[in-house]
């Protein structure tokens, strides 16, 4: 916006010309100029000297109307406002090693990198604020966990860029697990379509126990691959102590792995956070033991073996095989049935053939099972087919008692096995030739022939210990041993502060290590948080520098890498872990921060070049010198030394060291000792108005690299010598063109060691133009009224738009709710998106830019700023549902894209509004602007109807 001021005098040319003629008419009346006024070549020659003085006049009327502006901007120099410079845009750079590095990299300080040179747009260079090393460790897990509600959060896929989203740091989403999983082959697996039972479970709970009562609870079998289904059961009332569960076992339970140990499995879950339940309500166990009552019919055999030759039972088949003699065996196996000891077993067999005895040796067949050392008999068989020799009725079926079995490998099968041996006599021989009686003998065989054979089986194993118990806490599994005696199968976290979790992949060497924690918005910073390292045994201090100020502003986290850092188990992953813990907050601290990405291996960079060591000239002695730099513009901190002949006075060196450091006097010696050359950096200032005849000062006019000294009255004038004067170090770029992209800054202007690339992971921000004279003019003003300290919200809102980057829009909003946040700022970037925000480079930014600014009560260096808060604006949603009818039907597509492109338009936060100069903060859209918007679209006929919300 140009601020001009009023004209003296507002006459133009023909003004004055007509006000002349008028006078020369009235004090000469006699003059008769005719009617070719305005015509100079055939005018009156009294006309033409008329037009002369009117050119004359308005030359002097224009330089007369200056004045208001020389005088105002010499106000403006006097006051010390001066053009601002143009601001260099910041950017996080992130470095990478080669894929085969092992150890650190190094990125040295000023390290230059660039984007990439096109066609329309020159290449940027970006220069690394300080030293970095580049570490082969990567962050491969983080995790929130919040003990009081028990919960945690897996932010992984956030943090590492797998998925976007952000999340807060000391709050956590899922509840952490409490189970107990209960493991019994006998009991629970049981899932055999044939069979039909129950499982009874017993819980013996320590006295004065409430047990499971009124505990929440979800019961779940294991259905294959880490899935858990319900446990369907009826039961309602969990009271008691001893109590007793019953249900029935689903026939889709599968074996399945928990901590290493394969079973069939039962888990009970704590369905709430265990943080709500009151630890004296908690149960403990003393003894858990099972029953299984179940029976089955018709279940077919695993497998069958005659000798070491496989048969299918559901066909007709010889267990003995077609010619069977002493010691043939006829193997059984089925885990279902021959697993349960003390069962009663049936053996439903149907002949095509029953066998029939071949000698007068009685025949005789042994059962048998393997006790894990040696077959052994099966006593009290009853067998009504007379060892395979008749056809049992109906009803009748081979019965038996189920020994203790051990499963055996047969036929590199391994299973629960029976067997049934020929001990003696046989089913009759084969057509064979006899040598004593010198003949033939016709053959008597008639082995046993089975069409089908199925195992029943009827159960009750009685109490007994349940096989495998394993407890699941915070995230860590633990078994329950054997007589090990109570233990409590939900137990709390042994963590009492919130915090977050960092997992890395190797050790870090005993180096800097720099983290960049994206903070999405700004907490309020009373908290206070540690920093610690999983060390040998136990969690360690880690000492930081923490640029985020407790987690309330994007930064860094710098620490050296611990010697003794130590690989550990948490959130069931064997890492390198840090974490951060929430150690103390305030009770209006109701907001918890929040974070994107973390960063290893970043680096903030701006968009300059550094020049060292340019020759500025040599000094005549003379006032008022200047020198020119080669390039410019030049951002602050630029070094300017002198060669002098003599040291500096006493109370003139202590000037100096006061204002340029200890360094700011270089004395060069030779082997004797002897001052050989003295050099001394001088110290630049705005004016010269403070200073004295041996002040060492000088002014820079950084817009156009102009270096000016003194006249040895306000400023001393440099001693005369040759090439004395030179510029050790500046830094020249800047402007609105450093605001890249990400993703941008990708190429190494030099060769690095172990590095590999760079890139950018969120745009650049910042980068201003030099100010114009018509923005000094509006700023300068302001500046007298609050001389760049912020202590009214207005005073905020002018220096949020002297600030660094292009801003748009600013507000400020002081708060009287918190007494540790009192004022909030709020910041709009001058882009084209739809929803203008402000990036984190940019906040970061303006932040820097406030904090040397504001009021002493709104910040404190040990505790972070408390009080002041720089965020992006909030969005409401307006929603426009409109019935338009146009000129022409052919034309109601083109109309509706009209219609949307000109509601777009004028909704926009910067561009949009009544007058196209955007909205102001909190400014309602009525339903009046957006018919008159519509109506006025080309092509529109009429609104048959309007609906805004």
């Amino acid at each position: 916006m140009s601020l001009t001021a009023p004209p003296v005098d507002d006459r133009n040319f023909d003004d004055i010309v007509n006000q002349t003629l008028a006078l020369a008419k009235q004090y000469c009346p006699e003059w008769k100029p005719g009617a070719a006024q305005d015509k100079i070549e055939t005018a009156d020659p009294g006309v033409a000297l008329v037009h002369l003085f009117a050119r004359l006049m308005e030359i002097i009327i224009t330089r007369l109307n200056q004045v208001p502006d020389k005088y105002f901007l010499a106000f403006l120099d006097f006051i010390g406002a001066k053009l601002r410079p143009p601001v260099p845009a910041k950017a996080l750079l992130r470095f990478f090693l080669s894929e085969k590095a092992k150890v650190n990299g190094r990125v040295p300080a000023r390290t230059q990198v660039a984007t990439e040179e096109s066609e329309d747009r020159e290449a940027q260079i970006f220069e690394t604020e300080k030293e970095l090393v580049v570490t082969p460790v990567k962050l491969i897990n983080t995790f929130t966990l919040d003990p009081e509600n028990d919960r945690y959060n897996d932010t992984t896929s956030i943090v590492t860029g797998v998925e976007d989203g952000q999340f807060e740091v000391f709050k956590g989403k899922d509840l952490i697990e409490h189970i107990f999983y209960l493991g019994d082959d006998l009991l629970f697996g049981l899932n055999e379509t044939s069979a039909k039972g129950n499982v009874t479970l017993r819980f013996a709970f320590q006295e004065g126990s409430s047990g499971f009562q009124n505990i929440p609870l979800k019961w779940e079998y294991s259905a294959g691959a880490g899935r858990w289904q319900p446990l369907p059961f009826d039961q309602q009332n969990f009271s008691g102590n001893p109590l007793e569960v019953t249900f029935h076992i689903p026939g889709d339970i599968v074996k399945d792995n928990v901590s290493d140990h394969e079973h069939y499995w039962i888990r009970i879950r704590l369905d709430d956070a265990i943080s709500s339940i009151p630890i004296d309500r908690l149960p403990e166990i003393e003894d858990i033991t099972g029953s299984i009552d179940c029976s089955a019919d018709g279940v077919l055999p695993d497998a069958c073996f005659t000798n070491h030759l496989p048969i299918d039972p559901p066909e007709s088949f010889y267990p003995f095989g077609p010619a069977p003699t002493y010691q043939h065996i006829f193997y059984i196996a089925s885990d279902e049935v021959f697993s349960k000891s003390g069962a009663d077993i049936s053996i439903s067999i149907v002949f095509d053939e029953p066998g029939v005895q071949g000698s007068e040796e009685s025949l005789a067949l042994t059962w048998e099972y393997w006790d894990g050392e040696a077959w052994q008999p099966i006593d009290n068989i009853i067998d009504p087919t007379n060892h395979f020799t008749q056809s049992p009725a109906a009803n009748e079926r081979i019965r038996l008692v189920c020994p203790q079995i051990e499963p055996k490998e047969i036929n590199l099968l391994t299973r629960y096995w029976i067997r049934i041996r020929i001990s003696s006599g046989h089913y009759g021989l084969s057509a064979h030739y006899d040598s004593v009686e010198q003949g033939w003998v016709d053959g008597n065989l008639h082995p046993p022939k089975i069409r089908e054979m199925k195992l029943g089986y009827q159960y009750n194993s009685g109490l007994h210990p349940i096989e495998k118990i394993i407890l699941k806490n915070n995230f860590k599994y633990l078994p329950v041993e054997p007589g090990a005696g109570s233990f409590l199968p939900f137990v709390p976290l042994e963590e009492e502060d919130p915090a977050l979790y960092l997992g890395f992949d190797a050790l870090f060497s005993h180096d800097a290590v720099l983290l960049f924690f994206q903070v999405v918005r700004e907490a309020q910073s009373s908290r206070q948080l540690q920093w610690e390292y999983a060390g040998p045994d136990e969690w360690r201090r880690l000492q930081v520098k923490d640029e985020t100020w407790n987690l309330s502003r994007q930064g860094h986290i710098q620490f050296i890498g611990p010697k003794d850092f130590t690989r550990t188990e948490n959130f069931g992953l064997s890492r390198y872990w840090l974490r951060v813990r929430l150690i103390s907050v305030s009770a209006l601290d109701l907001i918890s921060p929040e974070l994107q990405r973390i960063y290893l291996n970043t680096v903030w960079a701006e968009n300059t070049a550094t020049v060292k060591n340019e020759l500025l000239g040599s000094s005549d002695g003379s006032a008022d010198q200047t020198f020119q730099l080669k390039q410019f513009p030049v951002m602050p901190g630029q070094q300017v030394w002198v060669k002098e002949p003599e040291m500096p006075a006493a109370d003139e060196y202590e000037k100096i060291v006061r204002e340029e450091g200890e360094d700011a006097v270089a004395v060069t010696r030779d082997e004797k000792e002897a001052v050989t050359e003295i050099r001394v950096r001088w110290h630049a200032k705005d004016n010269f108005y403070s200073s004295g005849p041996r002040s060492r000062h000088y002014m820079i006019e950084p817009i156009i690299g102009e270096i000016r000294f003194g006249d040895g009255s306000r400023g001393m004038i440099p001693p005369m010598g040759t090439d004395n004067i030179w510029c050790s170090l500046y830094r020249t770029g800047g402007g609105v063109r450093g605001n890249v992209e990400k993703s941008k800054i990708t190429r190494l202007k030099a060769a690095l060691p172990h590095i590999a690339g760079v890139t950018n992971p969120e745009p650049a921000a910042g980068g201003m133009d030099a100010e114009t004279i018509d923005e000094i003019k509006t700023r300068g003003p302001i500046l007298l009224k609050h001389r760049d300290r912020a202590v009214t919200t207005e005073d905020f809102e002018w220096l949020m738009k002297e600030a660094p980057g292009d801003i748009a829009l600013c507000k400020c909003i002081p708060v009287s709710d918190y007494s540790d946040k009192h004022v909030i700022v709020v910041i709009v970037p001058d882009v084209d998106d739809p929803k203008p925000y402000p990036s984190q480079a940019l906040i970061r930014q303006v932040q820097e830019y406030l904090y040397q600014r504001i009021l002493a009560t709104l910040f404190s260096p040990a505790a972070g700023a408390r009080r002041i808060q720089v965020t992006g604006p909030g969005y409401i949603e307006i929603s426009v549902q409109a019935d338009v009818i146009p000129n022409n039907i052919e034309q109601a597509s083109i109309v509706q894209e009209k219609v949307i492109a000109n509601l777009e338009n004028f909704l926009h936060p910067l561009k949009g509004g009544p007058d196209n100069k955007g909205w102001p903060f909190g400014r309602a859209v009525h339903i009046s602007e957006i018919m008159t918007v519509i109506q006025n679209t080309e092509g529109v006929d009429y609104v048959k109807s309007l609906r805004l919300r």
